[in-house]
This record gives C-alpha cells, structure tokens and sequence, in this order.
C-alpha cells in the first residue's frame, strides 16, 4: 500500500472507530436496567452521583459554590480547595452552549454523551502516542481501536460519570507531545505543549498527581541513565523544560492545586532538580571524555532530582498539600508490605490503609485479569519483547512506565485504565517483528480489536469467553447482599417529599451523594476522601455505629443529624471489603446499634423507624424528650432475624454463616420476577406462576409486588390483583409503577375517581411518567 493511501485508510478506519466508540458507549449506559430516559434518579452512585450534582448545577445557570454547607454538614466543605471540578464546568458549560437546558433535554442522557465523546478523544490521544512512538498509521488507528472497546476500558466507564473517562484523554495526549518533542528540534514548543495537556489532567482529576509523579520518575531516570546519546539528553531537558512552565502556571492558578500546595510537590520538584543538575554540568563539563562526562551528568541529574524532590515532600507536607493523601501512601506502603495480598486480619493495617484497601482498589483476581488484559496480552506480551530489541530513549520509557503501572495495577485493580494504554501500546509493536509482515501484524491486530469489540457489544450478558473464564478461575466477584435501583430511587423521593431541606442526613459514606444530588438533602459522609476531615469522620462513625445506641446517638446529636439511613451492608456484609472489617468488626454483636437497626427497631429509644425498603431503613433521630412511635411496613425478610436459620435476638453475636443462603434466596426470587416481567404482556399466566414462586421463595424482592399485580389484572383476575396492589403500594410507596397498576385495576372495574387519584399519585412521585399519563388520557374518553 503506498503511503498516502495507507494514511487515508487509517485515518478512515480512526474515524469509523470513533464512531463506534461513541455509539457503543451510549449503547451500553442506555440499555442498562437502571436507565430511564426520562427519570435521572438514582442513575449514578457514590462519587458519580456527587459530580453529576455539581455538573448540574452548572447546567441549570447556577455556580459552583466555593462554600457548600451541604456536603459534609454541618461544618461543609470549600469546593474549589478540595476537589477537582474542571470535568463538571466543561460539562455543565457545554450543555448549555449546546442550547440542551432551553429544549429540557435530560441532563443525564447529556452526561452519558460527554463521557462517550471523550472516548472519542481518548481514541484519537492513542493513535497519536502510537504514531510519537513510530508505530505506522494504520497500526495507530488499531491500537485506539484496541483501547476503545477493551473490557477495562469499558466496564469501567459504563454507568460512570468519572473524572478519570475526562483526565486520562488528556494525560495520553501529553505523552504523545512529551515523546514527539524528544524527536524534535523544537523541544521546548513541544515541552509546552504537553504540559498544557498535563495541566488540563491535573485539573480534571486529583490522581493525576501520582501520574505525574510516575512520569517524573521516568523522566529523571530517561535523563539520567536511559540514553548516552546527548543530542536525545539535550532534547529531553528542553521538553521538561517547557512541560514544567504550564505545569507551574496551573499549580498556581487552580484552586485546589494551590491549596494541595502542588507546586512543590515531590514530582514538580524532582523533575526541576533533574533540570538543573543537567544544566549544571552538561553543558560546562565539555572537556571531559565523553564517557565520563555522562557519568557525571547523571549522577548530577540524581542527586539534584533526589534532592529536590525530597525537599519538595517535606515543603508540600509543612504546607499542608499531603494531608488529604495520606490514605494513599499508607495503602501503597501496606501494598508492598503485603506484597498485594491483603491480610485476613484487619488489625494488622493501619486504618487509613485498610479504609481504602477494599472494592476497587483490591489487587485483581486472576479471572479480572483474564477479563481485562486477555487475549489481548498474547499479543502485548509479544510486542513488549519487540520494543526491548528497539533502541531509542522513547522505546525504554514505554518499557518502564508500562513496567511501572503493571505493577501499580497489580497491587490496586482500579488502575487498570491507567496500565491499558501501555499495553495497548505494547501490543501495536508487533508490526516491528521481522517474521510478521506489515499487513499480517494490522490483520492480527485488527483481528484483536473486533474479539474485543464483540465482548464489550455484550458486556450486559455473560460470552462464551466470560462463562469460560469463571469456569476455569472463577467470578471475579464474591457473593454479596444485593442492591437494586429501585430501592436507591425510592430513597431518594421518600427524602425529597417527606422531609425538610435544611434536615441532615448521616448514612455510609457511599450512599450520601444519592440523597444530596437526588434528593437535595445535606449529608454527613460523602466518598471524596481526599477532603480534609473526612477520613477521621468515616473512622468516628464505623467505631460508634457498632457499639451501643447511647454512643451512636451523642455522635447523631453532635453531627446534628435529623435521619440516620441503614442499609443491609453495613450490618450484614462480613466480606474484608465490608464496613465492619474496615472498623475491626469481625462479629456483629447482638447489643450494637448496628444489631438493632437491622433486626430490632423496637427496642431503640433514641431512633424512630420511618421508612423502609428492601435494603434501606430510615430512622429518625429524636429529641431527648421524645419516645418512638412503631409503624408496620409490610413483609421484608432480610429484616426479620428468624430468617437466617430461625435465629434470636437474645444471644452475643449474630451467626453470618446462614447470610448467604438469604442471598441466594434473595437472587433466586429476583431471576424469576426478573423473568416474569419479560414474559408479562405475551404470556401473563405464566408471569403469574413466576411471581408467585418467587414471593415464596423471597416476598420482599423489590417490584415483585407490582409484577404480580399486573400479572392477575391482565390474567383478568382483577379482584386478587387489587388485593395485591394496595399491597404494592404500601410496601413501596414511591414506586411510581405501583401507583400505576392499582389505577390500571380501578379504572377495569370502573371506579375512575379511585383511578385518577392513583395516576396523579403516580405523577406526583414521578412527574412526566409516561404510563400514568395515558392511563389519565384513558380514563378521560371511558369517562365521557
């Protein structure tokens, strides 16, 4: 293929991988089961939901507060100081240049948008770091491709709004222009460059320090040891050069890089001191042979570097940058203590530690790198031996960053999108090998990448590959108490319609932002651990939620808190990624709050049981002069301690061993009303059977009352189905679809009024729902 037309089919084959990213990635969010078009509720979770309620603030016309006295109240939190908001104003700002807030288009079918076309950037940075590094067009293009529709990349973004899916598109990119100014004579242009994209990644996400702090290491070590060439050691100080005046610039000028202090930060300050001992002697110490002068040059640029960036740590932990991070380099420590393994004994951790070692920041199971890494590492595993044989300073730096962030993503799995891009790098080198022609390597390549396409296009239900992995090594996830949407939805309106704006709410850290970004309620504990204070508050709350009421309650009143949410897992998970492992927990005792919450509201004095779900119990906190009141919310099993194995509330501990069999009841009964609202509209009879072996199975799983009731309506047995829809509206009261079926059933026995009034409750919950609506219409022309 001649070369001008190797470079229009590539950049045909970049555009249409574009493309495909961006459809797939909208694909995949709006066929998830907790997607609704028209209903953002409880869309995203824990850090997702907190940027989405900052993002739609800017997409209505309103500021970003400085000071907001609703995340962590009562004390609040200075936003622009602490977190990184970038992602949240461009996105705010681009709905509304767009003109989307003056036709009511929903602002999270916008966000899903935002997210899916910097995936069409990230695909575009890739082929430019590719091509920096002197891989063919055509090899480039595929290499995006291979990014774009990895199971890592995709699984992690889809139901995400995450300032990494923004960040890393720009950390890419500043790679790409770090490795063409290494080539170039115009280093210092191209230096600049890259630290404006630096800039940007800093901005947008606050790990995009300890990414900077990965590539100053390779810088050094690059300037140091990586070449003896000195035209390629000059061309790297003058990129770092210029990379460093951006960088600077927006430690300075970005509110929360100032107040981390980041412009001393280890990273600034070790790639200035890797400048200055190059300056230093490479260009006085001419006389010397050329050997030695290298030598010397790079035990300048280490000894400088090493001094710089020590005192730069120091500096940065005298200001006060480092405080917010602390849980960080008490976790890596622990990583390499343990060497990746996580004690079975949490005592043996530091609580900073053991607080974010769980979840995603586990180190990966076998069956999660087969997911994630294969079979495309057949092909990285061959391309890396063939960068090894390639000289060249760009050539051993994409060896030993990719090296570095294997490692970091072997000790913490969320850094996977992080090590992606190098090994997708890695497996575009095999169009080197000289036993591969060039054709045969974009064939093999191009091969991978529609593999990949295909397990991504199916990432919402198992492949033959999938099934076959978890056979061989297993799930790559553990049994746990399940949550569903709809349970997190009707949270969210129980809160925003039966209690006051200015009442605060204490739940497990992960759950807060559901209640402040749906339900606009102030909440205690939020996920953004790098915010001052909030650590120590996460650490207070575990210890006295599993000790006595009196303790927990002193805790309630000093927080001031009006509503305490209790969910299933804090109470029932024992996994090591649970709360109670976090808190040293390792048997839930039977005189715990925590105990009584789950199993026993009745003998609080100081809480009030006012709303319950499948998974969340909602307590009021009382005054010291009032007693509680007892209310009957309808079967749920899971709070009813003779369910695990007939057991008592009198005792010293709760017995975990029968947990997970409830679990697994509790999924049985969900697979069948799962599998009987598909069947519903062709086969109700059927979806009849399926109900009713599933509330026997489980009766409290979420939706099954309202699947039931529609199954006797249209089985036109309508006298059980109103017997079972008044039963669905009083165990799920803010289910909107509950409201609906009762009215359905009314308005077929011809009781309009009765029928109405269920519709427009219905409404009221949910305005702009679409089936009450046209039972509303219905009802109107049966009416006249």
């Amino acid at each position: 293929m001649k070369p001008n037309a190797e470079r229009i089919a590539a950049v045909v084959l970049l555009l249409v991988i574009c493309a495909a990213s961006y459809l797939l990635k909208v694909h995949l969010n709006e066929t998830m089961d907790r997607f609704d078009p028209d209903e953002p509720t409880a869309f995203y979770w824990t850090e997702s939901a907190l940027q989405y309620h900052y993002a739609e603030l800017v997409a209505k016309g309103k500021p970003i507060p400085d000071f907001d006295p609703m995340l962590q109240a009562p004390e609040g939190v200075y936003i622009k100081r602490n977190l990184a908001v970038f992602m949240e104003y461009l996105c705010g700002y681009a709905y509304r240049l767009l003109g989307l807030h003056e036709s009511s288009y929903p602002f999270h079918r916008f966000t899903i948008r935002f997210i899916a076309a910097f995936s069409m950037v990230m695909v575009f940075g890739m082929f430019l770091l590719a091509r920096s590094l002197g891989v063919s067009w055509m090899a480039a293009a595929l290499a995006g491709g291979l990014w774009a529709f990895s199971l890592a990349a995709v699984s992690r973004s889809v139901g995400g709004f995450l300032r990494e899916d923004v960040s890393l598109p720009f950390f890419i990119i500043a790679l790409a222009a770090f490795f063409k100014a290494t080539k170039s004579e115009r280093a210092l242009l191209w230096g600049i460059v890259s630290g404006i994209f630096f800039a940007l990644s800093l901005a947008s996400w606050h790990f995009s320090r300890f990414l900077l702090l990965t590539f100053s290491a390779g810088a050094v070590l690059g300037l140091a040891f990586l070449t003896d060439d000195q035209s390629e050691r000059k061309a790297l100080a003058r990129t770092l050069e210029g990379l460093l005046i951006p960088v600077v610039l927006a430690a300075l000028l970005v509110p929360v890089l100032f107040a981390k202090r980041f412009f001393v930060s280890p990273a600034v300050m070790a790639i200035a001191g890797a400048i200055v001992g190059f300056e230093l002697l490479a260009r006085r110490d001419t006389a010397s042979k050329d050997r030695a002068r290298t030598k010397r040059v790079s035990v300048a640029v280490v000894l400088c570097a090493a001094g710089l960036g020590l005192a730069g740590l120091l500096l940065e932990r005298l200001l006060g940058g480092t405080e917010g991070y602390r849980h960080v380099w008490s976790l890596l420590l622990a990583k390499i203590r343990y060497m990746g393994i996580k004690p079975t004994e949490p005592d043996m951790l530091p609580y900073p530690a053991r607080s974010l070692w769980i979840e995603a920041f586990n180190s990966p199971k076998i069956s999660a790198l087969m997911f994630h890494l294969f079979p495309l590492g057949l092909l990285s595993i061959w391309g890396f031996h063939l960068w090894l044989s390639r000289k060249g300073l760009s050539s051993r730096l994409v060896i030993f960053w990719g090296l570095m962030y294997a490692l970091l993503f072997l000790m913490v799995q969320r850094l996977r999108v992080i090590f992606l891009p190098l090994w997708v790098v890695w497996a575009a080198g095999v169009e080197f090998s000289p036993k591969l022609k060039r054709y045969g390597a974009w064939a093999l390549l191009f091969a991978f990448m529609a593999f990949q396409f295909h397990e991504s296009l199916s990432l919402h239900s198992p492949t033959l590959y999938r099934k076959l992995v978890r056979a061989v090594f297993g799930s790559e996830k553990a049994p746990a108490v399940h949550n569903w949407q709809i349970n997190d939805i009707q949270l969210a309106r129980w809160a925003r319609h039966e209690t006051d704006r200015s009442d605060i709410f204490l739940s497990r850290f992960a759950a807060g932002p559901l209640i402040l970004a749906y339900a606009d309620r102030p909440i205690v504990l939020q996920p953004k651990f790098e915010v001052k204070g909030i650590k120590e508050r996460v650490r207070r709350f575990e210890q006295a939620y599993y000790s006595d009421e009196e303790t927990f309650y002193d805790l309630c009143r000093r927080w001031n808190v009006s509503y305490f949410v209790h969910d299933l897992m804090l109470a029932l998970d024992a996994s090591s990624d649970s709360p109670r492992w976090v808190s040293g927990t390792y048997l839930l005792p039977k005189k715990s709050v925590a105990f009584a919450f789950q199993f026993n509201p009745s003998g609080l004095k100081h809480f009030e049981l006012v709303y319950q779900n499948s998974f969340y119990r909602v307590y009021r906190v009382l005054r010291p002069d009032e007693t509680p009141s007892h209310r009957d919310f309808g079967p749920q099993p899971i709070f009813d301690i003779r369910f695990f194995n007939n057991q008592r509330l009198e005792g010293e501990v709760f017995n975990d061993w029968f947990t997970l069999k409830a679990i697994a009841l509790m999924d049985q009964s969900a697979e069948m009303t799962s599998a009987a609202q598909t069947v519903l509209k062709v086969n109700p009879r059927r979806a009849l059977k399926l109900t009713t072996q599933a509330y026997r199975t489980y009766p409290g799983t979420p939706g099954l009352l309202a699947v039931m009731c529609a199954s006797y309506a249209l089985s036109g047995m309508l006298g059980k189905a109103l017997d079972v829809c008044e039963k669905a509206v009083k165990v799920n009261p803010y289910l909107p679809y509950a409201h609906f079926n009762l009215g359905f059933v009314l308005a077929n026995m011809k009781r309009y009024g009765e029928a109405r009034a269920s519709a427009e409750r219905a409404l009221e919950i949910n305005p702009g729902f679409k089936p009450a609506l046209g039972l509303l219409k219905q009802i109107d022309e049966l009416e006249k």
